[in-house]
């Protein structure tokens, strides 16, 4: 593999990331969850989805990062929710390698999270050129459509929720494992990419990852059967993974928002599917506003947000219907997808050697349908997913936990990899001499562009939203020149790469219509300082919680963790029933707001009291109801604590260390019971007491351990085997 493309394809991930790396930033509308704490209005709309890049992902990469640096498993986040299960939820990554290796790179937990969006920006559009490179796309052709999918909407829309792209980037190299050059490597690599593509956490875009790898091996075996093989690898995947999977699996067993496929269920869940008008982001992502805009844009119209399908759609978002990739992109997508030129001899870049059988491209492979059926496969599946087809009812009601997934236009990452790919193979069919019509080309992101502008007009007219052309007009206002702009620079950059087919000429030409967009990022959310004492269990009161416009609390949900302060309440992706129903007996109501299920917040009735009683028996919580005492004023409860007769002295991941001043007998401590949780002391037992810890010690003892459930050896010994064969097969050297 040449420096060259490696080289352009690392500064085509590097690029949208560069101004928040020299800035000093952190990723997700930082200026909104700084507000809620005490900070100024923000200065732009608010997005409810990108704020999981601070409210979680922040939270859960800052302890599994401080676990592995301690030398302790991430197994248990002790902060939220009165010790929730962090290997448990997939998306914390707590096993994933890569995460292990950062957690030892010097930095901020913000700056580490920025690095591994570039680097898994990088990895994704690596994993596109390498793959195509083994269909026989030429050099220039895969550089070409890894930088269109690093570069795409969707990468850089979806980079603050860091599970997804994490993910996402081993789906080309688990295509590409399908065609190595020998059944061994075929096994290793698929089995590799699967393996990190499952620990990396999304398990929803996993799965769509799974169902791409598995498309591709029965599409390529009409013509190459051993291809079939590969899918061994698969299992291979899910032997490494086992260790973080087998915890998701036995938390998930008793989540709250664990159902039977139902009709009404089925309804709600397809109506987040892509509606047609969300299609327009294909055209160009502004012709359906900008949440991130400033609020000048919306002027004095009283509307909170400057995206306007949030207005026809409940829980439309723009990383929801990320379809854009660049002009160059899309109209080369269209030339591979229906194959208007064919070489008359072999194709060679213009940079590479003449005498080159690596580089040199047979037309019949070229042509050969067995090689663009794979991406045209996917970007079909994509659709029929994306766009609520009946595939999705298959999917629902009979596919295990599919009814608890998220919405099924997240499938459209399928749509954007086949649609990349199919660009790569575009280039290569671009006739070695093009005449004047080949120019024509040039003029379809100007055509994209009039059907983008008549398409938001008519859409405006014909929903039946009140007053929707008005807000349509005043979202995308501001928006119109940069879009056509951009529709007229994709024109000149195709005219280029017609005229000049050199791999320096695909680069710039995909950047310069791409490097507009940039992943939603602010100055870091400086979170007040409380002396809270490390025993100290506490709640924190919140107000409602809000998808239009910045919601207010006490403590944004999850941030106590930062703060290494222990909080009742929290927000996470899988939690337990039984500790949901505990926590609605206890307040006398629903702790979930309406709008986001897995979010617990105390959100107190005008002249209720300022402690929650008994919550679990005898346990107390102090309540918060103010962020800025300092020191910690214990009055903020109006009642005292119950003291377990014994002092914690380290709340690990992993374990908690106890020490006893009453010889042990029948404590109760104010933290969750977990199954499985074992002690170390001998003569310790430890049980269930209503939902929290109850430890019971032989007489003279003063220090208990406890142990939570965690992967067994057995399971860590299969998966570094996995890992460890499948690397010697592809790193073996070949003949």
């Amino acid at each position: 593999m040449r420096r060259l493309p490696v080289l352009l394809l690392f500064l085509a991930a590097l690029i949208p990331f560069l101004p928040a790396l020299i800035g000093g930033k952190q990723l997700g509308p930082t200026e909104h969850i700084q507000a809620m704490v005490g900070g100024s209005a923000p200065s732009y709309g608010w997005d409810v989805l990108q704020a999981d890049g601070v409210l979680q992902f922040w939270p859960w990469r800052d302890i599994v990062f401080d676990s592995w640096r301690h030398g302790q498993m991430p197994l248990v986040n002790p902060y939220q929710l009165a010790g929730q299960p962090l290997a448990g939820n997939s998306q914390s990554g707590a096993f994933y390698p890569l995460h292990i290796l950062f957690a030892f790179v010097p930095g901020s937990v913000p700056l580490k999270m920025l690095l591994l969006g570039v680097l898994h920006g990088f990895l994704a559009g690596l994993g596109v050129f390498v793959w195509l490179r083994r269909l026989k796309v030429s050099e220039t052709g895969a550089m070409l459509a890894g930088i269109g999918f690093a570069m795409s909407q969707f990468m850089i829309a979806w980079a603050p929720l860091a599970s997804v792209p994490t993910t996402v980037a081993w789906l080309p190299w688990a295509l590409a494992g399908l065609v190595a050059t020998s059944t061994s490597r075929r096994v290793a690599e698929v089995g590799l990419a699967v393996g990190m593509m499952l620990l990396a956490g999304h398990l929803q875009f996993a799965a769509y990852g799974l169902m791409a790898v598995v498309l591709a091996a029965l599409v390529r075996a009409v013509s190459d059967r051993r291809v079939l093989v590969g899918l061994l690898g698969v299992v291979v995947g899910a032997v490494i993974a086992w260790p973080q999977v087998s915890l998701v699996l036995a938390n998930s067993a008793n989540s709250h928002r664990k159902n039977a496929p139902s009709e009404e269920g089925y309804a709600a869940y397809v109506a987040g599917a892509l509606k047609p008008f969300e299609a327009l982001s294909v055209v160009h992502p502004r012709l359906l506003g900008d949440p991130s805009a400033d609020n000048t844009v919306l002027g004095d119209s009283g509307l909170p947000n400057a995206y306007w399908p949030m207005y026809a759609k409940i829980g439309s978002n723009p990383a929801e219907c990320a379809l854009w990739v660049s002009p160059v992109v899309l109209v080369l997508a269209f030339v591979g997808a229906f194959g208007f030129a064919r070489r008359k001899g072999p194709a060679q870049d213009s940079n590479s050697s003449t005498d080159s059988t690596e580089d040199s491209i047979s037309p019949k492979r070229v042509e050969s349908f067995a090689f663009t059926a794979v991406p045209l496969s996917l970007s079909l599946l994509g659709l029929l997913l994306a766009f609520g087809t009946p595939v999705n009812r298959l999917l629902f009601f009979y596919f295990p936990g599919w009814s608890a997934t998220g919405s099924p236009g997240r499938s459209l990452v399928l749509i954007v990899l086949g649609v990349c790919a199919l660009a790569g193979f575009g280039f290569d069919r671009l006739p070695e001499r093009a005449d004047k019509k080949w120019f024509a080309l040039a003029a379809i992101p100007v055509a994209l562009l009039a059907i983008g502008f008549n398409g938001m007009n008519l859409v405006a007219g014909s929903l039946g939203v009140e007053n929707l052309d008005k807000i349509v007009a005043i979202c995308t206002g501001k928006q119109l020149p940069l879009v056509a702009v951009t529709a007229l620079l994709g024109s000149v950059m195709v005219a280029l790469l017609v005229r000049q087919r050199s791999i320096l000429a695909v680069g710039l030409a995909v950047v310069l219509t791409a490097a507009w967009q940039f992943p939603l990022s602010g100055k870091p959310v400086e979170l007040p300082k409380l002396d809270i004492p490390a025993q100290q269990r506490v709640a924190f009161e919140s107000k409602a919680w809000n998808i239009a416009k910045t919601p207010v609390a006490t403590m944004p949900p999850n941030l106590a963790t930062v703060m290494r302060v222990h909080d009742l309440f929290g927000y996470d992706s899988i939690l337990d029933g039984r500790f949901v129903n505990r926590l609605k007996e206890a307040i006398g109501s629903e702790p979930a707001p309406p709008e986001n299920g897995n979010m617990m917040l105390w959100r107190p009735r005008e002249g209720e009291q300022s402690k929650i009683n008994g919550i679990f028996g005898t346990v107390n919580y102090e309540v918060v109801s103010r962020l800025h005492a300092s020191p910690y004023d214990p009055k903020l409860s109006d009642g005292g604590r119950v003291e377990f007769g014994g002092k914690i002295i380290e709340d690990g991941y992993d374990r908690q260390v106890i020490e006893l001043s009453d010889n042990g007998t029948g404590t109760s401590i104010e933290d969750r019971y977990i199954e499985g949780m074992t002690s170390d002391t001998p003569g310790c037992i430890i049980s269930n007491a209503e939902g929290f810890r109850f430890v019971q010690c032989k007489e003279g003892t003063t220090r208990v351990v406890l142990r939570y459930p965690g992967p067994k050896a057995i399971y860590l010994g299969l998966a570094a085997l996995a890992t460890l064969a499948s690397l010697a097969l592809v790193f073996r050297k070949q003949k």
